[in-house]
């Protein structure tokens, strides 16, 4: 459930701004960070079965999708998110849409910074 209101929010900063409705891209961005955030305690603390695997990743997949709201430090923890869980010993029987997911997340956080 978290993972889902987590994405939901990163949705709806993504709304606001792109409708320029609410926030600037520095607020955007420190809202994303702290989800962000959130979504790397999870990743560090959590029994790391597939379902939790494929679900984090499908929740910073829609956390990373506008990379004008990632920063370096998001970044960070988008690349430490993916390796905790790539290297999980859940890792190896993912699903392949998961697993598109692992290089989703860290095609988008690279373009975010390059």
């Amino acid at each position: 459930q978290t993972n889902k209101l987590s994405s939901a929010i990163g949705i709806l900063v993504d709304t606001d701004v792109a409708g320029r409705r609410a926030d600037s891209h520095s607020v955007c961005m420190d809202k994303k960070e702290f989800l962000l955030q959130a979504a790397q305690s999870a990743a560090e603390m959590a029994i790391k079965t597939p379902g939790f695997i494929c679900e984090s990743l499908s929740s910073v997949t829609t956390l990373s999708n506008d990379v004008n709201c990632i920063n370096m430090q998001s970044t960070k923890r988008l690349s430490d998110i993916v390796k905790r869980l790539a290297h999980s010993d859940s890792a190896d029987s993912l699903p392949a849409e998961c697993s598109q997911n692992l290089v989703k997340v860290l095609s988008k956080s690279l373009g975010a910074v390059y």
